[in-house]
């Protein structure tokens, strides 16, 4: 998928703005990371370990490094500044005056005209209210003089687009870089508050639909469309709303594309060690009941919680334990806290679960209200299973990514009742270890 996007995003033509959608936590920015790798070569913001396994995938790295230059926003970050697109023009300004790869050093009109792009952006977005840096001290008595003076948007997007034009190497006489462009990696989008995020979009929608601009969003659709829906024709009923959000965001981005779904089996057994013990047992369990949602970020602190567990409980030394019920006990302590705590304070209430998760009564419990089965059942009859029908408003339910499935359903049934004697060994407080650990720390 990173090629296929990377490649429309080098050979669309420009104006452009691409989406790229996936819940929290599904991976967006490594994809984001990804994808700026396979364009130029280079990802200042990868750690470590994405970079050097980008390395070992050789061909697959800098395929449009000679027309595409790439920069990097993280929108949250700049939610609280009074217009984000100010911000986003610095970044621009600030990153291009470094990735200019195509000046030779020491070309003297090559640098004059990197200069005067560079003043050209931040004249403009003195226009903004933004204060003038230090580098043109002279550039504020005519920021003084002319602030009050609004340059029309045309004339800030002539300005714009000559200034970019410039800094990729995009001029008049480059036939070489006829085909240049400015690709802007938009992250957590979805992070920021409705209105920064609104603000932000319109920037880009007004100032920098530029014919050499791409744009990439990376984003939860659907939180974006709530933001939007949130901070515009607030007159309007909820329904008007989030339409004409879903319509806004749609003539913004002219393709959208979904992140896969991960497979939660292989994600644990790239996270768990290859000499965890019980490694093969724990997957097992999982692949077998559908334990875990298919989040990337999900998993990974899964995988810490499992590790934690086998570790104080002392998985595969005597007695023995049961590797269902140390997932069981895992999987409550990372997804289901609450239920989790009240089985540690009450072993019984494991019970109250179990009747609930495989229709032998509903407890009507105040915790278990929330979460819905991934298997429903008759209202007379335990037997008459069906998948759980969507409630109105839900239709993508049961989403494999969201966090209020309770997914322990077959496990719960698999292991049927549980006595409170054996259920308290998979307990974290319950055991010596950890209590002898909290004295230490105490």
């Amino acid at each position: 998928m990173v090629e296929r996007v990377g490649d429309d995003v080098a050979k669309c033509s420009p104006p452009c703005v691409f989406g790229v959608h996936g819940e929290w936590g599904s991976g967006k920015t490594s994809f984001l990371h990804q994808l700026h790798w396979y364009l130029t070569g280079d990802c200042p913001q990868q750690t470590e370990e994405e970079r050097e396994a980008a390395k070992k995938k050789p061909g697959e790295d800098g395929q449009y490094q000679d027309t595409v230059t790439v920069v990097w926003f993280e929108a949250w970050r700049y939610q609280h500044e009074r217009d984000p697109v100010i911000a986003l023009l610095h970044e621009i300004r600030t990153q291009l005056s470094l990735a200019s790869k195509w000046i030779r050093r020491g070309e003297k009109t090559a640098n004059v005209t990197i200069r005067g792009a560079l003043l050209s952006m931040e004249d403009v977005t003195k226009h903004f209210g933004f204060k003038a840096s230090k580098i043109q001290q002279a550039g504020e008595q005519w920021e003084r003089e002319n602030l009050a003076v609004a340059l029309p948007s045309h004339t800030v997007r002539r300005h714009l687009n000559d200034a970019v034009d410039a800094l990729i190497g995009k001029t008049p006489r480059s036939k070489k870089r006829r085909d240049a462009r400015l690709v802007v990696l938009v992250d957590d989008l979805d992070r920021c508050e409705p209105e920064p995020a609104r603000r932000l979009l319109e920037g880009i929608k007004i100032y920098l639909n530029l014919p050499s601009c791409v744009f990439v969003l990376g984003m939860d659709q659907r939180v974006v469309e709530r933001a939007i829906a949130k901070d515009s024709l607030k007159d309007e009923s909820p329904d008007v709303r989030q339409e004409y959000a879903r319509e806004y965001l749609d003539k913004l981005c002219t393709n959208i594309w979904h992140l896969s779904l991960i497979d939660p089996v292989n994600a644990l057994h790239q996270w768990l060690p290859a000499d965890h013990p019980g490694r093969d047992q724990f997957l097992n369990v999982v692949g077998d009941h559908g334990c875990l949602a298919a989040n990337a970020r999900k998993i990974k602190s899964f995988a810490n919680v499992l590790i934690r567990f086998v570790d104080i409980l002392g998985y595969g030394t005597a007695p023995p334990l049961d590797p269902r019920l140390i997932v069981l006990m895992a999987c409550l302590y990372h997804d289901h806290f609450e239920l989790y705590r009240r089985i540690e304070s009450e072993p019984d209430f494991y019970n109250r679960i179990r009747w609930w998760a495989t229709g032998q009564r509903d407890t009507g419990h105040d915790l278990l209200k929330p979460l819905r089965l991934p298997v429903s059942f008759g209202e007379t009859d335990a037997t008459e299973r069906r998948p759980t029908p969507a409630p109105v408003g839900d239709p993508t339910f049961p989403d494999p990514v969201r966090g209020n499935v309770f997914r322990l359903q077959s496990l719960v049934e698999t292991l049927g009742e549980v006595e409170v004697s054996e259920l308290k060994k998979y307990l974290l407080s319950g055991t010596a270890r950890e209590q002898e650990t909290q004295s230490e720390d105490e």
